[in-house]
């Protein structure tokens, strides 16, 4: 860093470190951060969103936390990317109720998520049986201008509905995600398929198999 001609600032630091973080060198990165603060430069909010990204994606989540926590107390107001990469690090652990939590305190600032992080922790939601409460989830974000739910949004509600034998909230899903433009594909056949194979529909089971052959798709176990 001290080759650099020009003086280094926190957005220097923040772009070295951004790097570091994607090639996964964190210890290289944490070591460029003390750097900055042993020089007396001010770490901002970039700075911060940037390492705390870089654990999130590692999966560090106390790392994460302790900048987060560091941040708020050094008068420095998160962001919806601080928020969005914070969800996404504990969805990647699995940590749904830490999720959730910081979820709702990205709400109460009046943020909302991004479509890949939502559509994250709706998957993760969907593994511990929270399909109800994570259609709630999408509804709110839905009514959020800006936001508008991806397709496997719809694929990972579906499933879940037909996971749990709600099919008739699955078809619901199956129908407003066709009002959409979103075509079902393979994923939402196969839920479904499941979930008629579950209660012994084998009338459904052929019907549904046979629109996979025509629309040129693989059918699990033909």
């Amino acid at each position: 860093m001290d080759a650099v001609r020009c003086a280094p600032n926190a957005y220097t630091y923040s772009i070295l470190m951004a790097g570091l973080c994607d090639r996964g060198s964190l210890d290289e990165a944490r070591q460029l951060w003390e750097e900055m603060a042993a020089k007396g430069i001010r770490a901002d909010i970039v700075a911060f969103n940037t390492l705390i990204g870089g654990y999130c994606g590692a999966g560090e989540m106390g790392k994460a936390e302790e900048l987060f926590r560091g941040m708020v107390l050094d008068g420095i107001a998160p962001t919806a990317t601080t928020f969005d990469r914070l969800i996404r690090g504990h969805c990647k652990v699995g940590d749904v109720d830490t999720a959730l939590l910081v979820y709702r305190d990205m709400k109460r600032k009046g943020f909302g998520m991004e479509v890949s992080s939502a559509d994250q922790l709706l998957d993760e939601m969907r593994e511990r049986g929270m399909v109800a409460e994570a259609l709630e989830i999408l509804r709110e974000e839905m009514r959020r201008e800006g936001f508008a739910a991806s397709r496997k949004s719809y694929q990972v509600l579906i499933r879940g509905f037909c996971e749990k034998g709600e099919v008739e909230a699955a078809l619901k899903l199956q129908a407003e995600m066709a009002g959409k433009g979103f075509e079902a594909g393979e994923k939402v056949y196969d839920s479904f398929i499941t979930a008629y194979e579950r209660v012994g529909n084998i009338q459904m089971v052929e019907r549904l198999k046979a629109e996979m052959v025509e629309m040129g798709a693989n059918v699990k176990g033909d």
